[in-house]
Parts: structure tokens; sequence; C-alpha cells
């Protein structure tokens, strides 16, 4: 994912996301919301809500 792309909220989210599961945790906790999505056409609420569900 083009984070340069994404709203800075996108970016808080990765970030917080890593803070809360580390770095390894968090590429996995990510990696799972958006495992067999096409990113380019998710919209950033749509990231959101599968990174936090």
């Amino acid at each position: 994912m083009n984070l340069d792309q994404r709203s800075s909220v996108i970016k808080d989210v990765i970030w917080s996301t890593s803070v809360q599961h580390g770095p390894s945790g968090a590429a996995k906790v990510i990696n799972n919301a958006l495992d067999g999505q096409d990113i380019a056409s998710l919209t950033d609420k749509e990231i959101i809500k599968r990174v936090y569900a």
C-alpha cells in the first residue's frame, strides 16, 4: 500500500497498530485485514474497519 496516496488517518492507523502489536504483529494484523482485497479500490473507511475488526 502506498501511504503517500492515503490520508493521514490511515498513517495513524498503521502507527497505532504498530504500537499496540509491535512491528511484526502489526504487519500480520494489516496483512490479514487486507488479504484478498483490491487495496487500490478500498476507501480509507473500509481499510480502517477491516484493520480494527
